[in-house]
């Protein structure tokens, strides 16, 4: 229970932290234009995901279901946050940072929660 409770706090820790560095940056090329239409779908999905995490609405679905999907899906999306992040940052670095933060830190619990299970 204390550990996810670190884990929760560092993770809401970074994400403000990446946006009041967003809000309160003086370096105003950062926002030049939108970000793509990949980046914010890519982001939405990270959080969507996120949050059926934290409530844990996996453990509504049957076993064998939440076992299949659980894991690809965090994989996927990492992956996929990254490569949007590499791919926005020279449209917009602030979006970029962003959505590849939260892919990592996705992917680094896809890790974690691997490893768990196979002990």
């Amino acid at each position: 229970m204390g550990f996810s409770l670190i884990f929760f706090g560092l993770i809401l820790f970074l994400l403000l932290l990446m946006i009041f560095a967003h809000v309160f940056s003086r370096k105003r090329e950062w926002t030049m234009s939108s970000p793509h239409k990949m980046t914010t779908i890519v982001f939405s999905l990270l959080l969507l995901q996120w949050l059926l995490f934290i409530t844990s609405a996996y453990s509504l679905l049957p076993m064998e279901i939440a076992d299949a999907i659980f894991l690809p899906v965090w994989v996927v999306l990492g992956t996929a946050g990254i490569l949007a992040g590499l791919f926005e940052f020279r449209n917009h670095t602030a979006a970029a940072l962003r959505v590849t933060g939260l892919a990592l830190i996705s992917l680094l619990m896809a890790f974690f929660v691997n490893g768990v299970s196979n002990m």
